[in-house]
């Protein structure tokens, strides 16, 4: 059962001793919204043969399924992102569960992260805290020396996280930064986000995002 948001104080008193009066605290939620751009990338491992193929054609899905069966930009055999990109449009802001602003900013208003972990120390106890948990890059190497890349841009409310306080403070709130490196380009964008030494986590996004752009690309090593 969800109970207000607003921070209350339960009054509950024993049935079997009158006397005796349990208080129940029940926090705030608030909730992260990021605006902005998201970048949304994947690779998929093709063999030599595919590749062939698919030079030859013009790169869209009707196309590119001819070649790989059941291929899907959402499901590959090598990784998949989805995150807020990190630019000068990107927006922060804080609400309550009445939808009231408490807080708006952009990332140069938050916290260094190794600042952070001096603030709560209890940070440096999450396992590679300060380092991005990074999937892969666009670029064909030894590993992975054939690929078909799929990127797209979409723009509106590309994040949400909720966050369990009574009060918010952006100097509480730090972020790292992950890359997606291109052949032509490097996007960079959030891959991790701390608020007082404890991890959040990105909510399904249950709204459609303003398509900009997207495009196929085939690389190989060099």
């Amino acid at each position: 059962m969800r109970l207000s948001l607003k921070s209350v104080c339960l009054l509950i008193f024993d049935k079997h001793r009158d006397s005796t009066q349990k208080f129940i605290y029940i926090s705030k939620m608030l909730k992260l919204i990021f605006e902005g751009f998201e970048i949304g990338g994947s690779v998929h491992d093709v063999s030599k043969n595919e590749w062939r193929q698919l030079s030859q054609l013009e790169l869209d899905y009707e196309n590119i399924t001819q070649i790989i069966d059941e291929y899907d930009c959402w499901s590959t055999n090598f990784f998949e992102l989805s995150r807020p990109l990190i630019d000068a449009s990107l927006t922060i802001k804080v609400i309550d569960n009445e939808n009231s602003n408490l807080w708006s900013g952009n990332c140069d208003s938050l916290c260094d992260i190794y600042e952070h972990a001096d603030n709560f120390p209890e940070l440096e106890k999450i396992e590679n805290w300060d380092e991005p948990d990074q999937p892969g890059d666009a670029i064909a190497y030894e590993e992975h020396p054939f690929i078909l890349y799929y990127e797209e841009l979409n723009k509106g409310v590309v994040g949400i996280c909720n966050v369990e306080s009574e009060t918010f403070d952006p100097k509480h709130l730090s972020i790292v930064e992950g890359c997606l490196e291109t052949d032509d380009t490097e996007w960079m964008y959030i891959n991790k986000i701390y608020y007082r030494g404890k991890p959040l986590k990105f909510e399904p996004i249950e709204h459609d995002l303003k398509h900009i752009s997207s495009k196929f690309k085939l690389l190989c090593e060099q």
